[in-house]
């Protein structure tokens, strides 16, 4: 069998790999060549991977595969769904080969659909907070263009110091609260009105209106 990896679909993943040395991107499962060693599927809304295995037949390893947003520099999160049984040797060969995409982490098949549906709303949800913390910025006095053009560097700057971070959230959040600080009067407001158990119901919201 030769050592060739087949992307099923025509999405961001495919477009990254097109060119990659040992990957053949096609539109279809039926146009997979069955002499692959292993056929990823692209996209939450791919066939199952039971599915696939019941077109494909027995031989090359089975995997589902979905990309997140992405960044500035072109790198995305890729969640990988393994089939259930797949070598360890099988596995490391794919994550190396969507880790030239971005940071891969491997789920059940069972969650792919609702960690990307997570990942879809998230925007919605940090935009929803960047609305409210400009507009207290304006109520406080700033102009809203200048109100806006902090919030929005916030936003990058945050991003850029959470990737290359290796803790938690949580972990950056304490750097910068000092004790006594404009952080810590802030942050105080939001446990106060249940802020952070607001965004985790909305998680799981989402979560469970995957399709």
């Amino acid at each position: 069998m030769d050592e060739t990896t087949c992307v099923v679909g025509e999405g961001c993943l495919g477009a990254a790999l097109a060119q990659v040395d040992g990957v053949a991107v096609v539109a279809a499962l039926q146009r997979v060549d069955g002499r692959v060693s292993a056929v990823v599927l692209e996209g939450d809304g791919a066939a199952t991977l039971a599915e696939a295995r019941q077109i494909l037949g027995e031989g090359s390893a089975l995997f589902r595969a979905a990309a997140g947003l992405e960044t500035g520099s072109g790198a995305r999160a890729v969640l990988l769904c393994p089939e259930e049984g797949t070598p360890p040797e099988a596995v490391g060969r794919i994550v190396s080969l969507l880790e030239t995409v971005g940071s891969v982490q491997v789920v059940p098949e069972s969650l792919l659909a609702a960690g990307v549906a997570v990942s879809r709303s998230s925007i919605g949800f940090i935009t929803a907070a960047l609305e409210g913390i400009e507009e207290g910025a304006v109520e406080a006095g700033l102009a809203r263009p200048a109100a806006r053009a902090f919030v929005r560097q916030t936003l990058l700057a945050t991003g850029l110091l959470l990737y290359d971070h290796p803790g938690s959230p949580a972990d950056l959040k304490d750097r910068v609260a000092s004790p006594g600080g404009t952080t810590i009067a802030g942050l105080a407001v939001l446990e106060d009105r249940a802020v952070r158990g607001a965004f985790i119901r909305a998680a799981e919201r989402a979560a469970d209106r995957e399709p």
